[in-house]
């Protein structure tokens, strides 16, 4: 991810063929809290939000397609059941790792930023918002 091989003026624009375009990432992750704690009203705000600065700022930024994060929650205490059954869920979603469709980010080079870098105005989906307004519909 450094300045001038994944990044910088001498590679192509970021959001969107930058550096490492062709490449796919998943982020998969446990974590300790309830899945209604990472919802639209939940503690901790949605998932998509908490891994916005990664999928979009990271993954994207650099050209990766960033798929939809795997999560695991309520993973404190995992009973041994629950253990194979996410082991399966997981190889299951490794096995579609090059199939299912990443998440729609907007490029930047696409028509939807103005010089500015801020999407244009009526681009976004009707009712978007937040971070929402920066993957197309």
């Amino acid at each position: 991810m450094t300045f001038e091989f994944a990044h910088g003026p001498a590679v192509p624009p970021p959001y969107s063929e930058g550096a490492l375009a062709g490449r796919r990432a998943l982020i998969s992750v446990t974590v300790g809290a309830r899945e209604s704690a990472f919802a639209d009203r939940g503690i901790h705000g949605r998932l998509s939000d908490v891994l916005f600065p990664v999928q979009h700022g990271l993954f994207w930024f650099t050209g990766m397609a960033p798929l939809e994060p795997f999560a695991v929650y309520d993973s404190l205490d995992v009973a041994e059941e629950r253990f194979a059954a996410v082991k399966r869920e997981y190889g299951r979603r490794l096995d579609r790792l090059f199939t299912d469709e990443p998440v729609p980010f907007r490029t930047l080079t696409g028509g939807d930023y103005g010089r500015d870098m801020r999407l244009l105005p009526g681009v976004e989906a009707p009712g978007a918002s937040g971070l929402d307004v920066h993957a197309r519909a």
